[in-house]
């Protein structure tokens, strides 16, 4: 069995208030609010973050973990070689970028 090697990469999203972005499996993966409010939650911690803008919170849990816009907002989300970009849900109709192509979400 061969295994996928990921490298580290960093994109930024645009989210509209309220737009959710579901990450499994992202531990090492840095999520910054560049413009807005950002709320993060992780499974099994019970502490919630609020970004603003200029803040960053970097992802320590496995399992799921979640990105919420408080507010119209811009995101950039760092991914660290060891996440697979691949187990990741955002919006419809929001771009993902991963490595180098770009692929759109289910509608």
């Amino acid at each position: 069995m061969s295994t996928v090697r990921h490298r580290p990469s960093e994109h930024q999203l645009q989210l509209p208030r309220g737009a959710q972005l579901k990450l499994r499996d992202a531990a090492g993966t840095t999520v910054s609010a560049l413009h807005g409010f950002i709320w993060i939650t992780e499974e099994n911690n019970p502490r919630d973050i609020v970004l603003q803008p200029g803040q960053s919170f970097r992802l320590a849990g496995r399992g799921l973990s979640m990105v919420e816009a408080l507010s119209n907002a811009s995101i950039s989300i760092f991914f660290m070689a060891n996440v697979n970009k691949d187990r990741l849900s955002w919006p419809a109709g929001q771009p993902i970028l991963i490595d180098d192509g770009l692929r759109r979400s289910p509608q």
